[in-house]
């Protein structure tokens, strides 16, 4: 955990400076469509005059990170302007043929792209600035240079961007941490220059929109206009530089750190904003509204609510871009969205400023329910036998965040006499833990002992924070399993040098081991490379961490302290080339040991965030190229991918981070953890995959936090009689989010499982459990015609496809007593989906069909897609069994269309008329199995019956579809005891 103390003041600086130019930015575009009024215009083109520049010269200043111009930034730009430019065009200019073209403020981030790319590259010749600002004058002289991919302002404007890209950073820091009076004074004036050369080139140099926002000469004057707009830009770009405030202000500070969330999303809801209100002749109702409307917006957009969900879904579409499997399809998706961007106003001839409301049709029509599109939902990969037999079996090794006491879990844990005890934060995980052939843990924090005080501050408190532990906290962690744990942490000096040295006497002496700090230069010589070998197999363990609270990079970079642990710095920093040699040498000292893996454990990343981060992925980039077999990271408290992949010639496992482990920060998600598996096998020595233990982090009043493996919330019942309702809605909200970010995969808790488990394709799901059967289910007519059958094939809807809930038939908690089973089923589907499909249930021929199906003919309505009468319905149904091509050999058993409850949004009907409906086309069902001699089963009394004494929310995901845990069983069972 970062002190946030020492949050860097310079970004206070800069979000100030960015929220000022992005207001700047909302409230010029909520007047622009009102600058008939004469005011009105002069304060829009006065702040055009400047705005724009500032903001380029300080997003060139900021460009000067590799995070900024990596890969993955310049790709999630282009997500950004691909999908917002093509807001912008289908919803208000659908009449402009262009596809290359960006429309109003998009041109901003083409722009950036380009300067970012080319950045590194410009710097290296000499008077750039000079020959950008004679480009851009000379820019204007061609009229091809126009708007086209934003051409004429990213040349135009790149004097500024290459002006901050190159401005000195010591420069930098004396304006912002060493502002003199006179440097005040100076910023006063230049806005005053700015604003006395401003409005007079406005008034005798009448520029027009096109000179302001910077497009091709019109007349012979436009060079010199041109030349005092520059002037002016430059003028007006100092000032707000030198007046810009260094210090927390609430509103700036938000806005700006979410500058990019507003610009991308306010121009629509400045043109609506127009639109309806920009239409006033008064200069101060104009100005007024448009200031009230302008604050509105930037803090709706600037929130961090809004922003978190625009980088949430940019950071998706991102990772799937970028993702090397998805790479050929992505690009032939991009390709056909460009090439219907180019021919699409062919087929949209509205000039609409935005999307008209639908009209009333003055003509009566029938209303027809919306069917849900077959296979829409995710169906999991099941894992195979052999697969489910090779992880039981499997080396594995367990991982766990960041075990961090703050002084309330300290005093929480104080139990009177001096005595400490925290054996009840590992409550529910010990099994876990201490099953594990190696168990892994960070150790976030010193123990000083008592005399140098124990931890200060809660981290939301304003306190400052300094980390202290009781001893007794290492005997509860060695108590929970743990074989090794990593000292390598941003709190390692929280209590200075000796707590340090302390803290390892004090692992020594109750024979936990650790890596990660040292003693003295040999030692970390001698002991960096920690070895564990276990069952046969062997691992050499380095650590390492950014850096620590308090101190600065230069003093454990070769400085007095470079003994005391390995560090890590950015990709940026001057010494990353050393450092990178440095681990270089360390994987070489490791590989001398013939470790079967050799495991990472660094302690980096950015705070909170689910995504790893560009330092995240360059280091990791690092240890994979000199030869990292496991990476195993921790640090920003929240939880982070975990993935399998392939990497020169073999597998590799690189988890970001497993979240907390004994605390929380339930505003960042922060109560969301994971113990982090990796499987090897024992007798290749191979990664084989990897498998997380979703936990939810929580505590009583008057207890510590302690985390809580989600299956055993659901599974447990002491542990569910203490947690309330909401307690389990967050449990839900947690569940889905580890295994959406972790896994790729966003469950629903009903899937969980002890350990949900993944390869190198993503999750895939263990088959469930064979259901324990009673010795009336066993006798059933039903389970008895199954067992004996040589092949059974299951045809129906959504229900038999396990179409809600992942793929899990109703069937499934039977299917491991049933020798050959085949699913022909399709979400959605009704009796004529199946006709039109027996060429896919001819393609094997089976001895027994089980057919469910029905209830989407009774709750549709459709005549295309149903069957609308109860005597359509077995007709189709005796369609489809003289359809099946074996159907003289084989044997049938049908089961009446499955109830479904009330609510039912995909039904018209009122809930007595479709259930009615549903008895009529049950009751000529079991007639055609009389008439015909097939077995007929009508499970929905059975199940009906529990849904009247039991909440729904035990049995189904919704209306109909019955969850993984004890709805399929009632399904099963109820299929079982109703044959009878």
């Amino acid at each position: 955990m970062n002190n946030n103390k020492t949050v860097s003041e310079r970004c206070l600086y800069f979000d100030n400076i960015k929220g000022i130019l992005i207001f700047l930015v909302v409230y010029t575009h909520c007047m622009y469509e009102s600058q008939f009024n004469t005011a009105v215009n002069y304060i829009v083109d006065f702040i055009y005059m400047f705005h724009m520049p500032a903001f380029v010269f300080v997003t060139g200043y900021l460009s000067k990170s590799e995070r900024s111009r990596s890969v993955k930034s310049l790709v999630k730009l282009a997500v950004c302007f691909v999908i917002f430019n093509a807001v912008m065009y289908f919803g208000f200019y659908r009449n402009n043929p262009s596809a290359v073209t960006p429309y109003n403020s998009m041109w901003y981030i083409m722009a950036v792209i380009v300067w970012r790319i080319l950045a590194k590259h410009l710097a290296k010749i000499k008077h750039i600035i000079l020959i950008l600002v004679f480009a851009a004058f000379a820019a204007g002289v061609w009229q091809d240079i126009d708007n086209t991919l934003a051409l004429s302002r990213v040349i135009c404007f790149s004097p500024f961007f290459m002006a901050g890209y190159l401005f000195d950073k010591d420069k930098m820091n004396s304006v912002i941490k060493k502002r003199t009076p006179k440097m005040w004074l100076t910023g006063v004036l230049l806005f005053v220059c700015t604003l006395c050369i401003g409005l007079a080139a406005l008034k005798y140099l009448n520029y027009s929109d096109n000179q302001l926002t910077w497009f091709a000469y019109t007349s012979g004057n436009d060079i010199v206009e041109r030349a005092v707009l520059m002037i002016t830009a430059v003028l007006g770009t100092a000032a707000i530089v030198l007046l810009t405030p260094d210090k927390k202000l609430p509103f700036l500070n938000q806005i700006g750190r979410n500058s990019l969330s507003v610009y991308l999303l306010h121009r629509p809801l400045t043109l609506i904003y127009s639109d309806f209100f920009g239409y006033s002749e008064e200069t101060v109702q104009i100005a007024g509204l448009s200031f009230a409307s302008a604050m509105l917006i930037v803090l709706l957009l600037g929130s961090d609510f809004c922003a978190g969900i625009v980088n949430k879904v940019m950071d998706r579409i991102t990772d799937i871009i970028l993702d090397n499997n998805r790479k050929k399809s992505v690009c032939a998706v991009m390709a056909a969205a460009v090439a219907l961007c180019a021919v699409s106003p062919i087929f949209f001839k509205s000039e609409l400023r935005y999307f008209a409301p639908m009209k009333n049709n003055t003509e009566t029509e029938t209303a027809v329910t919306e069917i849900p599109a077959a296979n829409t939902d995710i169906i999991h990969r099941i894992m195979p036998e052999n697969t489910a037999e090779q992880y039981e079996n499997a080396f594995r090794i367990a991982f766990t965040g960041d075990m961090i006491l703050l002084e309330d879990q300290v005093k929480r844990g104080y139990k009177g006499s001096g005595e400490y005890d925290f054996s009840d934060v590992f409550e529910y995980t010990t099994d876990y833990i201490s099953s594990a052939d190696i168990a892994i843990g960070v150790f976030e924090g010193p123990m000083g002992g008592a005399e140098a005080g124990y931890s200060t501050s809660n981290f939301s408190d304003n306190k400052e924070l300094y980390l202290n532990f009781p001893d007794e906290f290492a005997n509860a962690v060695k108590d929970a399993g743990y074989d090794l744990v990593t000292t390598a942490n941003n709190h390692l000096l929280d209590k200075g040098v000796n707590a340090a040295i302390r803290t390892l006497d004090v692992l020594d002496e109750i024979g936990l081991e650790h890596t990660g700090s040292y003693r003295s230069s040999i030692e970390k010589e001698a002991e960096k490379i920690a070895l564990l070998e276990k069952n046969g197999i062997k691992f050499a363990v380095l650590s390492y961490t950014y850096g620590s609270n308090y101190y600065t990079e230069e003093e454990f970079v070769n400085g007095e302290l470079s003994y005391i642990t390995s560090v890590l710095v950015p990709p940026s920093s001057e010494n990353f080339d050393a450092v990178k040699e440095q681990v270089r040498l360390d994987f070489e000292k490791a590989k001398a040991e013939n470790p079967d893996f050799i495991i990472v454990l660094p302690h980096m990343g950015t705070q909170f965030a689910n995504e790893p981060d560009n330092y995240q992925l360059t280091w990791c980039s690092v240890f994979k190229e000199f030869g990292a077999d496991i990476i195993l990271g921790d640090h920003t408290h929240s939880i982070q991918p975990a993935e399998l992949t392939y990497e020169n010639g073999k597998n590799v496992f690189t988890a970001y981070c497993p979240g907390n482990y004994t605390n929380i920060y339930r505003e960042h998600n922060g109560d969301a953890a994971a113990i982090v598996e990796v499987y090897i096998d024992r007798n290749s020595k191979e990664i084989i995959g990897g498998g997380i233990v979703p936990m939810w982090i929580y505590s009583t009043l008057n207890e510590n936090y302690r985390p809580v493996p989600i299956y055993d919330i659901l599974n447990n019942d002491s542990i569910r009689s203490s947690l309330s309702t909401d307690d389990f809605e967050r449990v839900q909200e947690i569940f889905s989010h580890i295994t959406e970010v972790m896994t790729g995969s966003k469950l629903t808790v009903d899937l969980a499982d002890e350990r949900i488990y993944f390869d190198s394709e993503g999750y895939f799901r263990k088959r469930s459990e064979k259901m324990a059967l009673t010795a009336e289910m066993e006798q059933s007519c039903f389970f008895k015609a199954v067992i004996s059958a040589e092949s059974v094939c299951f045809i129906g809807d959504s229900v038999t496809e396990g179409t809600k809930n992942g793929g899990c038939p109703w069937y499934e908690p039977i299917e491991g007593y049933i020798s050959n089973v085949r699913n022909c089923s399709w979400g959605g589907g009704t009796v004529q989906t199946l006709t039109e499909n027996l060429e896919i249930i001819n393609s094997e021929q089976s001895q027994l069909y089980v057919i469910a199906i029905g209830t989407n003919d009774v709750r549709y309505r459709d005549e295309t897609k149903c069957a609308m009468t109860s005597q359509d319905y077995v007709s189709r149904i005796d369609g489809l069994c003289k359809g099946i091509t074996n159907y003289e050999d084989a044997e049938f058993i049908f089961i009446a269309p499955w109830t479904s409850t009330d609510g039912d949004p995909f039904c018209d009907l009122s809930y007595d008329e479709k259930m009615k409906l549903n008895n009529e086309f049950s009751a000529a069902l079991e007639q055609y199995c009389i008439d015909n001699g097939h077995m007929y089963i009508d499970a929905n009394p059975y199940i009906n019956e529990y849904l009247e004494q039991y909440p729904h929310s035990e049995y189904l995901l919704d209306h109909i579809h019955p969850n993984f845990t004890n709805g399929l069983e009632l399904y099963s069972e109820a299929v079982m005891l109703s044959s009878n």
